[in-house]
């Protein structure tokens, strides 16, 4: 009995001596250690409440923050292969890969998926630009649910806003159409579609009806601008529609060729007359 009794506490102390080239024990008056934790097996160091977790996660070694007593337990996951957050910092180059996007390498977040923001508010600062590109949810006081805008750090003043409805503003905070430019446009070519309905090739059907030269006379006399044109008053106040503009400027260039091509067979008539009377005349000189 004596020896049994003398082995099992040889091998007692044998058990603790190993334990002790391992592990430090921790507590809570002295929870620390200055050795390494490694865990290369599948043994876990797990929490039953909130806390720091390290695992074993396939062939994956997972830190993560967990909390077991939340709906959503997990608040933090680190996971280099297939995990939601994966950090890189290879070459000074730091990176946060989110939800297993592929890593280009360069960019410092990347994310397989949408990114929400709280404030809607992201900042590029670049020399002297300092430019912003600013989106707003629909609690913002800006007139509707959603608005992006490209700002300057300094005055905040928006140069670029697009909202909700799809209007698009440039140099203006409130676009009331689907494109607003406060300022000068310059392009190579701009195309106006129209109805071709409202074309005016109209004028030269037979039903059309001309307005006679003394009625033309007789309106701008009263109204001093041509009939079915604005007013400088109506430009100055509401602006121009191209377009319409357009259809109207053509509209009076196709009755003014109906004027010209009515006095064209005026002339040819006078001319043949003119023409018969100096062959009369020639036969009355000559009897």
């Amino acid at each position: 009995m004596k020896q049994l009794e003398l082995f099992c506490l040889f091998t007692l102390v044998i058990t603790t001596n190993a334990q002790g080239q391992t592990l430090q024990n921790v507590s809570d008056s002295g929870n620390t250690t200055n050795n390494l934790l490694q865990i290369t097996g599948v043994n876990n160091v797990r929490g039953n409440g909130a806390g720091l977790e390290l695992f074993r996660f396939g062939t994956d070694g997972v830190i993560q923050a967990y909390d077991r007593n939340a709906s959503a337990p997990i608040k933090l996951r680190i996971q280099p292969n297939a995990g939601s957050i994966t950090t890189i910092n290879d070459a000074g180059t730091g990176r946060l890969v989110i939800n297993g996007t592929p890593d280009d390498g360069r960019t410092p977040l990347q994310v397989n998926g949408d990114i929400r923001s709280s404030t809607g508010v992201f900042r590029a600062l670049d020399g002297v630009t300092n430019n912003i590109l600013m989106t707003y949810g629909y609690n913002e006081a800006v007139g509707d649910y959603t608005s992006i805008k490209v700002a300057g750090l300094a005055t905040n003043n928006a140069e670029l806003r697009l909202i909700q409805n799809g209007n698009v503003g440039i140099g203006t905070a409130n676009p009331q159409s689907k494109l607003a430019v406060a300022g000068t446009i310059t392009a190579h070519r701009l195309k106006v579609t129209s109805n071709s309905a409202d074309w005016p090739d109209y004028v030269f059907r037979s039903d059309y009806h001309l307005p006679s030269l003394k009625e033309v006379e007789s309106y701008v006399t009263t109204n001093k601008h041509l009939e079915g044109m604005p007013t400088a008053d109506e430009i100055a106040t509401n602006g121009q529609d191209v377009g319409e503009l357009n259809r109207k400027l053509l509209q009076k260039i196709e009755e003014l060729t109906l004027y010209l091509i009515e006095e064209h067979k005026k002339n040819e008539e006078q001319q043949k007359e003119i023409v018969e009377l100096k062959s009369r005349l020639k036969s009355v000189e000559n009897r």
